[in-house]
């Protein structure tokens, strides 16, 4: 099968592809699952959107001036994916943690991103000591 596109070939049989480059019958069997598998995504988006994120994460890391300036840029890059992962707005996430900050660093973990919500109304409708 010389010249031709890759195609099927019993097991052990090598295959060349248009550009010359061989295949072997296993890598063929590899690559040709996704179409017979049900439910099997056709595209990878979703990875390469979060691919994407890094990688541009990454290039903006060569203009941080200091460690701690990294370390609080990954943290803020984190949360943002986290919020956008979750379905929350990161933006106002933020100004959230900023206006109550007190209550985020007793109790942490009831302001994540997926449950911040939650407690910000519960919050709002306690009553404020005077």
């Amino acid at each position: 099968m010389a010249g031709g596109p890759a195609s099927r070939a019993p097991d052990g049989a090598e295959l060349r592809t248009g550009s010359g480059d061989h295949v072997s019958a296993a890598a063929l069997e590899a690559l040709d699952v996704v179409p017979r598998k049900a439910g099997a995504p056709l595209d990878n988006n979703l990875v390469e959107r979060a691919l994407k994120r890094a990688v541009l994460h990454r290039k903006n890391a060569l203009f941080y001036r200091t460690l701690n300036g990294a370390q609080v840029g990954d943290l803020f890059m984190s949360l943002i994916h986290t919020c956008q992962i979750c379905g929350a707005n990161s933006f106002d996430y933020l100004i959230e943690l900023q206006r109550h900050a007190q209550e985020v660093a007793a109790c942490p973990t009831e302001w994540m991103p997926w449950n911040y919500r939650e407690t910000l109304s519960r919050t709002v409708n306690l009553p404020h000591p005077a």
